[in-house]
């Protein structure tokens, strides 16, 4: 990896991190660009278990910062892509198939899409994957069930 890619991966490791911690007034007059990148079912295993088949490091192992964080579901012992989703793009613990909503449904939790606009910012979602599945839907929809796609 060239020198400038792995300092733009760095900015998009430091920028994920500040997007996810600071308050939202300190990224007003943050960095100017923020790409947020999720690895849907990604774990420290999942980025561990190609290392151990490979015998080298992944690249994205050797950045000097990194951020950790819980996705749990309120309700059961496995989450599913919407309440972890929806803690990733809120901040907020949530029932399995929920949607950047509280559990109840009568209460929308801003994601950092929102936040970002509402800051002036540009927003865009792009996923490799239906733009109402759950994990990409959360950045863009508040709904009380992920199988409502035709309502996100």
């Amino acid at each position: 990896m060239t020198r400038k890619l792995r300092r733009i991966a760095l900015l998009v490791v430091v920028s994920t991190v500040i997007a996810v911690w600071l308050p939202l007034e300190v990224l007003a007059a943050g960095p100017k660009n923020v790409v947020y990148l999720i690895g849907d079912g990604m774990s420290a295993t999942q980025r561990r278990a190609p290392e151990e088949v490979l015998g080298k490091k992944l690249v994205m192992n050797t950045f000097p910062a990194v951020g950790l964080y819980t996705t749990y579901c309120l309700d059961t012992m496995v989450t599913d892509s919407a309440a972890a989703g929806t803690a990733l793009a809120t901040g907020h613990k949530t029932n399995s198939g929920v949607i950047s909503v509280d559990p109840t449904g009568k209460v929308a939790y801003e994601t950092l899409a929102e936040a970002a606009k509402r800051l002036g910012k540009s927003v865009g979602l792009v996923t490799t994957t239906r733009i109402t599945h759950a994990t990409p839907a959360t950045f863009g929809a508040h709904i009380i069930h992920r199988d409502m796609e035709n309502d996100i």
